[in-house]
């Protein structure tokens, strides 16, 4: 029994055929001659309260949890990782453990937590990332005799003017996990001075015919976890991972599936 429990907590319960209810009606009950299931949505105030986790620099906090993988870490060792206060980083850490999402030892300025629950962390976010909009996308034309020569163009000039980019989307996917066949679309971020990067690599905005497509950045949030692979700066897995549910292609989703199994995927 709680205040609020999360879908994805709801699932995670049902699979374990654990009864649960809370605070906006929701019920499950599963016994010998009995089932019982009512689903019914979070109100205002606890949508509020289960997606907060999953914006700003509390998202932030969060993205550094996923790194330390199955290594036990301390508030400072999280702010100084995510860029963020230790305030921040100690609410995002009570918040964890009250989802039991990390387990922990030892008190006061020595304790130090563990995610132990990964796939419960993946499961909420990633349906999170389907409930909102997804992040604008400007679309440009880039002449390119193929996708590999034009990423590393686009690296090239990144370097020479001080620019920090990073590659998202399927092409991060295929390079984290080769999955598809063939991929003609680049999404990347770019950081400010981003639209004379783009002059200079000859990109023109159109609205159809697209083969560079760049997301809305946050310098704030962004970059912090990029990962130099080969010659191009992509996204690590997990973002890679959130940024192809939020792409309207079913590569996209099938890359996304793949990449949490090969990548992601962690003890349960």
């Amino acid at each position: 029994m709680a205040d609020t429990i999360s879908p994805g907590a709801r699932a995670l319960l049902r699979e374990e055929k654990i009864g649960y209810f809370d605070r906006s009606g929701s019920l499950y009950l599963s016994a010998d001659n009995l089932f019982v299931l009512v689903e019914k949505p979070a109100s205002k105030q606890q949508a509020r309260s289960l997606n907060n986790l999953f914006v700003g620099s509390r998202a932030q906090a969060l993205h550094a949890v996923w790194t330390f993988k199955d290594q036990w870490f301390g508030v400072h060792e999280l702010a100084e990782r995510a860029s963020v206060s230790p305030t921040t980083a100690s609410q995002v850490l009570i918040e964890l453990e009250r989802r039991e999402w990390v387990n922990s030892k030892g008190a006061g300025p020595s304790k130090e937590r563990i995610l132990s629950n990964p796939r419960a962390l993946l499961d909420e976010w990633s349906s999170y990332v389907a409930s909102i909009k997804p992040k604008p996308l400007r679309s440009y034309y880039m002449r390119m005799t193929n996708i590999d020569e034009a990423i590393h163009e686009i690296d090239r000039v990144c370097d020479e003017t001080g620019v920090r980019y990073e590659i998202s989307g399927l092409m991060a996917g295929q390079i984290h996990a080769p999955h598809l066949s063939k991929i003609s679309q680049i999404h990347c971020r770019i950081d400010h001075g981003g639209e004379s990067l783009l002059r200079k690599l000859g990109a023109k905005a159109v609205k159809e015919g697209w083969n560079l497509g760049v997301i809305d950045s946050d310098p704030r949030h962004d970059f912090l976890f990029r990962q130099r692979v080969g010659h191009v700066w992509v996204t690590d897995p997990l973002l890679t991972y959130l940024d192809l549910l939020q792409l309207d292609s079913g590569r996209s989703k099938e890359l996304a599936d793949h990449l949490r199994l090969t990548k992601l995927a962690g003890p349960e």
